[in-house]
């Protein structure tokens, strides 16, 4: 029992798409009188290896460490791409401090490609858990929602148009409410939206809100989105307006408080006033805060790291999936397994955008949630 490092997992998401038949196998040679538990165990486990076969991998990236960063190991932060003096540049906002729960409020710029990194604020938006998003040419942050310096869950939106040295508050008390582990994306457009999350240990979120003034105002495109209650999502947006949900734990029963991981993906055009699932099992262990990052120049979705718990035993993921318009032509409705070796350890509370032409950043993090084992690492993937 305890942490399990998934490091190649290629057959783990189809294996898990199977647990329903595990679990019978479990109980039938149990009846059978199998005389331990162990025993039983290695009956499931043959069952596993039996049912696995290897996805086919659409891409094959390569992954490369940027940097030992010189910023505070965290979990739960900001990260977003701008382009300042014709340069591409990440910005990277708060978080959750390494020593306990501790709200962060520096800002930071680092090169393209994850390195080369200088603290800018000292100052900015104090808070753990919260979501960031940048318009077209990151010129516009947007931070929202998240845990403050006193540990309250805030519903305060603030906002930088200089490349997050200086912040000014939007709106001190947004409609949307306190919460964390909630979608945010931005059309790059001007047009911000927000989705579920938590506002409490068995409070879940289904709701949808957006802003076109940069949070001064709000409006909820839906109350009940048909995802259900749902926390630790990966979001991702297109610059046609189109927005992606993937994974995350749904709670399924408000009364018994009963949860489920998640693989699905849906997507919406409208800031979520509707929803279209594009498939139920996109096919990788179902997880919670899972990164999902759209690849313009690629037509790609990404998806990878995130947590979850089976019993005793917690999953650090550090598996990719790709998906890209099938057959069908539905981007984000056929998925498979990368092809490439992800060189960085599992992790949850992470964050990922995309950057240049093909390349992902994955940055921080955490590879332990009970001991605090946060990361000040950031890694490049090359999807060629």
């Amino acid at each position: 029992p305890g942490a399990v490092r998934l490091s190649d997992g290629r057959a783990r998401g189809l294996l898990w798409k199977n647990v329903r038949s595990v679990g019978q196998a479990f109980g039938a040679a149990m009846a059978r009188g199998a005389a331990t538990a162990a025993l039983a165990a290695v009956a499931v486990l043959a069952l596993w290896a039996a049912s696995a076969s290897p996805a086919h991998a659409a891409t094959e990236a390569s992954w490369a460490l940027a940097a030992n960063a010189p910023w505070k190991r965290r979990s739960d932060f900001g990260l977003v791409t701008a382009v300042m003096d014709g340069e591409e540049i990440l910005v990277l906002i708060g978080g959750n401090d390494n020593n306990g729960n501790r709200a962060l409020g520096d800002v930071w710029h680092g090169h393209r490609n994850g390195s080369d990194w200088t603290q800018v604020s000292a100052s900015g938006p104090q808070r753990r858990g919260l979501a960031a998003a940048a318009n077209a040419d990151g010129s516009t942050i947007l931070v929202v929602a998240g845990i403050d310096e006193v540990n309250h869950y805030t519903a305060s939106s603030v906002m930088s148009n200089d490349y997050g040295v200086t912040w000014r508050t939007m709106n001190y008390n947004s409609p949307y409410g306190g919460r964390r582990e909630m979608c945010f994306v931005s059309d790059g457009d001007g047009r911000f939206t927000m989705c579920g999350g938590t506002n409490g240990v068995f409070s879940y979120l289904a709701d949808c809100w957006t802003t076109t003034d940069n949070g001064a105002t709000w409006a909820r495109t839906v109350d009940s989105a048909p995802w259900g209650l749902r926390r630790g999502a990966g979001c991702a947006s297109t610059t046609d307006g189109l927005i992606f949900l993937a994974g995350g734990t749904e709670m399924t029963n408000v009364t018994s408080h009963a949860r489920q991981y998640r693989d699905d993906v849906w997507a919406t055009s409208d800031s979520g006033a509707s929803w279209t699932q594009l498939t139920s099992s996109a096919g990788f262990m179902g997880r919670e805060q899972p990164s999902l990052v759209y690849v313009s120049s690629r037509r790609l979705l990404v998806v990878l790291a995130g947590y979850a718990q089976r019993g005793f035993n917690r999953y650090y993921f550090n598996d990719v999936w790709t998906s890209m318009p099938g057959a069908t032509g539905d981007l984000g409705a056929d998925w498979a397994q990368d092809g490439g070796k992800a060189g960085w350890v599992g992790r949850v509370g992470q964050s990922a955008v995309a950057i240049g032409d093909n390349q992902v950043v994955v940055a921080g993090g955490m590879t332990d949630i009970f001991s605090g084992s946060c990361l000040s690492d950031a890694w490049v993937g090359t999807f060629n």
